[in-house]
Order: C-alpha cells, then sequence, then structure tokens
C-alpha cells in the first residue's frame, strides 16, 4: 500500500485534510472505483461535504457526508475507526441490486414519481431561484422525484427548472401530479403523543400522567412534514376537533394540538417551537419558528407571528 501521503496518525486534521485523507484511503481499499468529493448545499442553506464511490456510472451512488465524521475524529476516534464506519455507511446505503432509473428526460416516464416536500421560504431563498415551487404560508413548496434505491432507503432527486422546462411541464402540474401521488408512494400517519409512550412503555398509564393532546402527523417519507399539504385529512381533523394549532416540529412531521382554555397561548406556542429547532434538531431538519392556526369553519391556517 503506497503510504507515502498519509497524515501520520498522532496528527491532529483540520477539516479539509481530514477529507482528503477519507478520500485518499479509499482509493486505496476501492481501487476500481472512482472517488470524488461533493460539495452540496443542503435544506435551510446548509453546506456540507461528502464522499461518492463511483464504481458503475449506470447505478445510483450515495454521497457520504463527514461533517458528523470529523466530529467523532475531533472528539477522539481514531482515523482507523472512523473509516470503516463511512466504509460501512456507503455499502448499506448501496442499491442491494441494479435500481432501474426512469428516463429523467421523458415527463410521462417520471410523472408518477414526482412528490413534494415543504421547506423554509426565507431560509432557502436562494436555492429556490433554481426550483420550481410555490409559496405555502411562510414556506414553500418544492418537489423531487422518489427512487427506490434499496430496502431501506428511497433517493430523492429534486426537480429543477432546467428539468421542468425540458419536460416542457408547469408548476402547477407537478403539483397536481405530487398531491396525486403523495398517499400512492407513502403512508399517511396520523397518532397520539399517548399511542407512542405506550409502545415504548407498555406498563403505562395515562389515567395517572396527564399527557398533552398532541397528535403527530407525517408521511412515512424523508419530507414527511408534506402530509400538512393534504386539506382532506386535516379538514376531517378539525371535524373532530374544532380549531387545532399546527407545530412545525421538523420537515419530517407536524404536531396537531387541539385549541383548548389550557392550550391557547400563542406566543408560548410558537417559543416551544423555536427553542426546540434551536436545542433538538440539525439545522437543516428545521421547518419554521412559527407556529399555525387551523381555523375549523372556514378551512385556512393562519401564521401566528
Amino acid at each position: 500500500m503506497n503510504t507515502m501521503n498519509a497524515v501520520p496518525a498522532n496528527a491532529t486534521m483540520n477539516f479539509e485534510t481530514f477529507v482528503s485523507e477519507i478520500k485518499r484511503r479509499l482509493q486505496e481499499r476501492y481501487t476500481d472505483c472512482e472517488v470524488t468529493v461533493v460539495r452540496a448545499v443542503k435544506n435551510n442553506n446548509l453546506h456540507l461535504t461528502g464522499i461518492a464511490i463511483q464504481e458503475d456510472r449506470s447505478r445510483p451512488t450515495p454521497t457520504i457526508y463527514l461533517e458528523n465524521f470529523y466530529e467523532e475524529y475531533r472528539d477522539g476516534s481514531s482515523m482507523e475507526t472512523v473509516f470503516d464506519t463511512v466504509c460501512r455507511m456507503y455499502w448499506t446505503a448501496m442499491p442491494s441490486h441494479d435500481v432501474e432509473l426512469p428516463d429523467f428526460r421523458n415527463f410521462n416516464s417520471i410523472k408518477d414519481s414526482i412528490c413534494c416536500r415543504i421547506i423554509n421560504r426565507e431560509s432557502n431563498r436562494e436555492h429556490l431561484k433554481d426550483i420550481p415551487h410555490r409559496p405555502f404560508l411562510d414556506l414553500a413548496v418544492a418537489y423531487s422525484l422518489t427512487v427506490t434505491v434499496n430496502e431501506r432507503y428511497d433517493g430523492q432527486i429534486v426537480v429543477t427548472n432546467q428539468m421542468m422546462a425540458r419536460w416542457q411541464a408547469d408548476e402547477e402540474t407537478l403539483f397536481r401530479h405530487a398531491m396525486a401521488n403523495m398517499p400512492k408512494l407513502f403512508e399517511t400517519c396520523l397518532t397520539t403523543l399517548v399511542e407512542i409512550i405506550r409502545r415504548e412503555k407498555p406498563d403505562f398509564d395515562d389515567d395517572d400522567t396527564p399527557i398533552i393532546p398532541l397528535y403527530i402527523l407525517r408521511y412515512e417519507y424523508t419530507w414527511g412534514a408534506a402530509a400538512l399539504l393534504d386539506r382532506p385529512l386535516l379538514q376531517k381533523f378539525a371535524c373532530e376537533h374544532g380549531d387545532f394549532y399546527i407545530l412545525p416540529s421538523s420537515t419530517h412531521e407536524v404536531l396537531l394540538l387541539p385549541v383548548s382554555e389550557s392550550f391557547n397561548d400563542h406566543d408560548t406556542l410558537s417559543a416551544m417551537v423555536r427553542n426546540v429547532n434551536q436545542t433538538k434538531l440539525e439545522p437543516d431538519e428545521v421547518l419554521s419558528d412559527h407556529a399555525y392556526l387551523y381555523h375549523a369553519y372556514t378551512n385556512t391556517i393562519e401564521i401566528l407571528e
């Protein structure tokens, strides 16, 4: 093995040197593959650096982002341990079989895989210039294509303005197909907080413990908070519970809280959302700093400033 340019084992690397070292080791281990460094801008303008190992250009290749691995290294893990973890993650994310990709140039080939994601409009201001979208509250509805990679992962390909122009489609067409596809592609989950606690603690007795009447709403999907776009579901919930608050807990899910005398302080609810954003979520998981109020009579959603 050529170790002439290897970093000494006892050296403390900065991030760029760490990335170069991971790439070098991958190139030595996978000599028949092309290893490239990927610079990506993710949700909420989060800039990440990853590694892609291309074995076969006809197959989708996962990108392994390295920031968290660098933190493990800085916290004391050896370079060998971190490198082995990167390799395991790569092979876990790789397709377990040949993936039949649709013809991305042909709209009829991809129309049934179009889905929605909702993202923060202000935090993604630059990104939104390049992709079809529509305003929704203080958010934006954007689009992606879902590609099944293996039994654990569904890949997401962001739909860009250039792709939409190639299909000779418009944003309204994308939205219409996405709204029809989402219930078919992903299961809708509406669960009470009590049900989740009981799954984790079968002996839990809610008669002895007061529980906030929260409901968790999501699609079984990376961007599960897009279930907030399901107006018939929200209308049905309102018929059963009346007006309710919507707490955008993350890009993965939202929380529904029926209005009551105990829960009607708008400022407190928005402060709760901001606190979770700042203390519990990764930067790219934040959806909004505002709570919302769903009005049952008008079937409209209000931003609580």
